[in-house]
């Protein structure tokens, strides 16, 4: 369903302290990028340092041509701090690699560092 008809069905209520209907984005690339060719220049992506972080939380990621999966987590530093979000990827990734190892494994018996108050 496009976004824009499930805005249209839902008409969150306007807030200006919050994005209406997510805070977390979850977006992965997976599409191999298109070359550019320019007879007598080399053109290349560059990651860019500057972000605004739109949501509370994205989760970018894209797939790479060495079968590698690689992340950037933004997050609105209203809400979170470096310590934080740091920790966040840190569980995240730990999540993602016990996956990748063994596929099958339900997930109930992850076993989770206990939260600082």
């Amino acid at each position: 369903m496009p976004f824009e008809q499930v805005v249209d069905e839902v008409r969150p209520a306007r807030d200006t302290s919050r994005t209406p209907l997510f805070q977390v984005m979850v977006v992965l690339q997976n599409t191999p990028a298109a070359g550019l060719d320019l007879p007598g220049l080399r053109v290349e992506d560059v990651e860019s340092e500057l972000r605004h972080a739109a949501f509370d939380l994205t989760l970018e990621f894209a797939e790479t041509d060495s079968a590698a999966l690689h992340g950037v987590l933004t997050y609105n530093t209203d809400l979170f701090d470096t310590e934080t979000a740091q920790r966040m990827a840190g569980q995240l990734a730990t999540l993602l690699t016990a996956v990748a190892d063994d596929p099958h494994r339900r997930s109930a018996p992850c076993h989770w560092p206990r939260r600082r108050n």
